[in-house]
């Protein structure tokens, strides 16, 4: 789930980091009932990780041995963080451990502090006058201390690095003259896209009104249980009611019961159609079997997304730009990153007319011919080699990047709010992961209008 939205008020407020860490644990209680329903669970403390960027969450089903978790091709080492779903401090699969790490979540904004800048950040914000010298008089040795700080995403201060960075060398220089020298502390930025109150909620009220249409599917495909994976696909099925309301989300999944069956029913509670492929394309890469949505000849148009990336108001703007003509263009795809210029297709970010899309197939099928494509077959290859190749005449492509290089583009509508774009990939804990590139579109240039 996206981040909460950043602590509001000019001053530093206990009651309201108390309330903060209070509901951020509520939630993970009630993401994790979502998934397992009311089995329930437990929670088992043996282990937090030495080493937060290498940690991985290890669930078991309730109704499972301890020597069998959801996910079992994800090893259990000394190194990760486990959480027990009804299991036993005696599990071989649970590793004894000391606790090391400590991680620290609060929500800060600089609006109303007068007068802020990168100078006097250390005397103008609670965090350090209030906060810090309290939890270092009071921090534990030999502990890996991690504070994450959520903001705004239109924190006009906290949106620039040098600002982040000053904040980050004052806090640095504060725990080495005023923490336990015992102990390690690091500091991370998270951007927020909640603003003032949840509007969200009112919206998708609303939208329960409209009942997702069968000829306009949104396809995903779902290989394993790996938090990333299917946390991923529930949220955005969740999503799906926000941006897409008159869209059906249609999960593809294999015959051999990869994924649990909880997870699949938790998934048609909320409202996602589940899917078995074909045994002949179980030898594709799971990535290629949503495209056979397109040989479904009741769907009218469709949306090729992945499960680790996230349904938004900015993709659902421009998808809906593409359909507003009254004869839309067979193929529509957004490169909205740097990472996605080189090539004029990415896997998770196009969609299309599928009347157009089998027209083009010559009388085939989407199946046969990823069958019959190459031996050596690879999602990517197919579509730029292949897709692009019979469709790239009747193609509109929003593009923020590189809309000037590829033909059928057309520049972004709107600029970027924050650091998101179309396509980025999240991990289990709903943080965007880093993907090397600089974006462009926060201020208008060719491929990055102001129309909206």
């Amino acid at each position: 789930m996206e981040p909460g939205a950043a602590l509001r008020g000019a001053t530093f407020s206990w009651r309201k980091l108390l309330l903060g860490i209070i509901f951020s644990q509520l939630f993970l209680i009630l993401v994790l009932y979502q998934i397992y329903g009311s089995n329930g669970f437990s929670y088992s403390k043996q282990h937090v990780s030495d080493d937060i960027p290498r940690s991985t969450a290890v669930f078991h089903h309730a109704h499972l041995s301890e020597e069998e978790p959801i996910i079992p091709d994800t090893p259990v080492a000394p190194s990760q963080t486990v959480l027990v779903l009804n299991g036993t401090s005696n599990s071989p699969s649970v590793p004894e451990v000391d606790m090391r790490t400590v991680a620290i979540g609060m929500g800060l904004t600089t609006r109303k502090v007068k007068d802020l800048s990168e100078s006097n950040v250390h005397t103008k914000m609670q965090f350090f006058t209030t906060l810090m010298p309290s939890f270092c008089a009071t921090a534990s040795k030999v502990y890996k201390y991690h504070f994450f700080i959520a903001f705004d995403d239109n924190d006009e201060l906290f949106l620039k690095t040098t600002f982040q960075q000053a904040f980050k060398d004052k806090f640095l220089s504060l725990v080495a003259s005023k923490c336990p020298k015992e102990s390690s502390y690091d500091i991370h930025f998270i951007t927020c896209s909640h603003h003032q109150s949840p509007a969200y909620l009112e919206l998708m009220e609303k939208n329960k009104e409209i009942s997702p249409s069968p000829g306009k599917v949104i396809a995903m495909s779902l290989h394993s249980a790996r938090p990333n994976t299917s946390l991923g696909v529930m949220r955005n099925a969740l999503l799906r009611r926000l941006f897409y309301p008159s869209w059906t989300l249609r999960i593809y999944v294999s015959d051999n019961l990869t994924v649990p069956e909880m997870v699949l029913n938790k998934l048609r509670t909320l409202g996602a159609e589940v899917k078995k492929i074909p045994k002949e394309i179980g030898s594709l890469p799971a990535e290629a079997w949503k495209y056979i949505v397109i040989d479904d000849p009741t769907v009218e148009k469709f949306l090729i997304r992945s499960t680790t990336s996230r349904l938004s108001s900015r993709e659902s703007s421009v998808v809906n730009k593409w359909l507003e003509t009254d004869s839309p263009k067979c193929l529509h795809c957004t490169r909205d990153h740097p990472s996605q210029a080189p090539l004029p297709l990415t896997d998770g970010a196009f969609g299309g007319v599928a009347a157009c899309f089998r027209e083009k197939l010559d009388g085939g099928t989407m199946a046969e011919a990823m069958l019959k494509y190459s031996q050596s077959f690879t999602v990517q290859d197919f579509l730029n080699g292949f897709i692009w190749m019979k469709l790239s005449d009747s193609t509109l492509c929003h593009d923020s990047v590189s809309c000037k290089r590829w033909n059928g583009s057309a520049p972004f509508p709107f600029l970027r709010q924050g650091a998101s774009y179309v396509g980025a990939p999240f991990n289990a804990m709903e943080v965007p992961v880093k993907v090397p590139g600089i974006l462009p579109g926060s201020t208008p240039d060719d491929c990055n209008l102001s129309l909206s």
